[in-house]
């Protein structure tokens, strides 16, 4: 699994593995968890105008819940 660092909005380091990526839709997103926790986090992936991808926060409530729920599914699909 890759791994990788953040800084938050206070500067601090974080350290992450990406766990998981699929697709809702035509959306992509991440499922991360800092090394420091066990909680796992739901990003949204996008891109820049060179192609390359960045993570970022999903800003809607309501697509965060769908989301998550659509997650939860897939993995109880897994199992």
């Amino acid at each position: 699994m890759e791994k990788f660092k953040f800084l938050d909005e206070n500067g601090v380091e974080h350290n992450f593995e990406i766990v998981d990526f699929f697709e809702v839709d035509d959306d992509e997103y991440a499922v991360i968890q800092p090394d420091d926790i066990e909680e796992s986090l739901l990003l949204k992936v996008g891109y820049d105008e060179n192609g390359e991808s960045f993570l970022s926060e999903i800003e809607s409530q309501k697509e965060f819940d769908e989301v998550s729920t659509l997650y939860l599914e897939l993995l109880d699909e897994k199992e």
